[in-house]
């Protein structure tokens, strides 16, 4: 049982990682900075400590927590592109209040806001494509340590219970 706490208490903050990293990225409002990353900590790291606690063993106990982290991992992608066309109004708004007041009256005004625009896609682009790479790596380190800590047997020298001591 203690081991199975351990592993719910450290191993949850795995995926309390991830997904108050997916959480900030869906719900980040761009304006405001305001974000929901505290409870999507909170809600993952409860996510993982229970999975951690119906385990059978230990191991198992770790081995769901790191396929869960895997999975979410591999959901970064998915994020960041729902984070880019959240973005991509706010930086449009964003541009064109700095375009009506630092060239108020010429004709950069409308094309500010087109740059901008194409900014927030060229970026949103980027940092979509570089959460799809590490989400990629993550995800099959996580899930292949799973699986692998998964099939871990006791180690020797450890009774069983289908053996009783004579």
């Amino acid at each position: 049982m203690t081991g199975k706490l351990i592993a719910g208490v450290l191993g949850g903050l795995l995926p309390a990682a991830f997904g108050a990293g997916l959480v900030t990225l869906a719900t980040l409002d761009i304006q405001s900075g305001e974000s929901e990353a505290l409870k999507g900590f909170l809600v993952f790291w409860v996510i993982g400590f229970m999975a951690a606690l119906f385990a059978a063993r230990p191991t198992k106990a770790w081995s769901r927590i790191l396929i869960v982290a895997g999975i979410l991992a591999l959901a970064l992608p998915v994020a960041s592109m729902v984070f880019t066309t959240r973005a991509a109004p706010d930086a449009a708004a964003l541009g064109s209040d700095y375009a009506a007041t630092a060239s108020a009256g010429t004709a950069l005004e409308g094309q500010h806001t087109a740059v901008v625009m194409k900014g927030t896609k060229y970026v949103g682009r980027i940092i979509t494509y570089m959460a799809g790479f590490l989400g990629m790596i993550f995800g099959a380190v996580f899930i292949t340590l799973g699986v692998l800590v998964g099939l871990a047997k006791p180690a020797a020298g450890v009774e069983s219970k289908a053996a009783p001591n004579k």
